[in-house]
C-alpha cells in the first residue's frame, strides 16, 4: 500500500522503582500507616469489583450490518472522464451503490487490485453498483491524460474513471492511501472503507460479502 507520510507514535517510558530495607523498629513504627493502606486497598478493590467491564468476544462471529460512517462527500474537482459521461453530483447516483476507488496507474498495489475491481463492475453493475475509479497522481508524469488512458486500455478497465489531478475529491474524503476503497449505499452514506490491496495476506481487497445485500436492497 502506498501512503503519505505517517506521524510516528510515541512510546511511553517506564519508571524504575527501588525499595530501601528498613529495620524491625522502623517496621513497627509504620504499622499504623500499613493498616490505613490495607483498608484503602480493600475499598479500591471493592470499587473495581463493581465497575462494568467490557464483555469478552464470543467464540462465534456476530453477524451485523455495515456501520453508518458518514455522508459521502460531493463529487468535485474531477476532469477528463473515461468510459463514462461526466458525473456532476452524487445526486445523480442516488439509488445506486457506489464504490469509490482512489488509485494511480504506476502504483503496484493499485495494479494488483485492477482484476478484482473490474470483476465487481462486471458482476454487480446490473444490480446497481457503480464503480468510480478516481485517478489521483502520485508523480508529475501521472497527471498526463494520455498516460492514464493508455493504462486504462492496457489493463482493460471499463468502469467510469476520472482524473483528480488537484486532489480535491481526495482531500474531501481525507484520503491518504493508494489504493483506497469507499463503499457508499443508495442513500449516499459511506458504509465501508478499506486501504491497501488485500487483507490477512490475501491479494483480493475484502469487499464484504454482505455488501451484495446493500446493492440489492430497495
Amino acid at each position: 500500500m502506498c501512503t503519505l507520510k505517517n506521524n510516528p507514535s510515541s512510546t511511553p517510558s517506564t519508571a524504575n522503582y527501588s525499595q530501601s530495607p528498613g529495620c524491625y523498629r522502623a517496621l513497627i513504627c509504620r504499622l499504623p500507616f500499613l493498616g490505613i493502606l490495607a483498608v484503602g486497598l480493600f475499598w479500591v478493590s471493592l470499587f473495581l469489583a463493581f465497575v462494568p467491564r467490557p464483555m469478552a468476544h464470543s467464540a462465534k462471529p456476530q453477524h451485523s450490518s455495515l456501520p453508518t460512517l458518514y455522508k459521502a462527500p460531493e463529487i468535485s474537482g474531477l476532469s477528463h472522464w473515461i468510459n463514462s459521461e461526466k458525473i456532476n453530483s452524487m445526486k445523480e447516483l442516488r439509488g445506486k451503490v457506489v464504490l469509490v476507488d482512489f488509485w494511480t496507474y504506476s502504483c503496484f498495489n493499485c495494479i494488483n487490485t485492477f482484476p478484482y475491481v473490474q470483476s465487481w463492475h462486471e458482476k454487480y453493475s446490473r444490480n446497481g453498483l457503480v464503480v468510480l475509479g478516481i485517478h489521483a497522481p502520485e508523480f508529475q508524469f501521472e497527471r498526463k491524460l494520455s498516460n492514464v488512458k493508455q493504462a486504462v486500455q492496457d489493463h482493460k478497465l471499463t468502469f467510469p474513471i476520472a482524473l483528480d489531478n488537484g486532489f480535491k475529491l481526495w482531500r474531501a474524503y481525507g484520503n491518504r492511501y493508494w489504493p483506497a476503497f469507499y463503499l457508499i449505499d443508495k442513500n449516499g452514506v459511506v458504509r465501508y472503507t478499506h486501504f491497501g490491496e488485500g487483507d490477512t495476506g490475501k491479494q483480493k481487497p475484502p469487499l464484504p460479502a454482505f455488501s451484495k445485500k446493500i446493492i440489492q436492497q430497495n
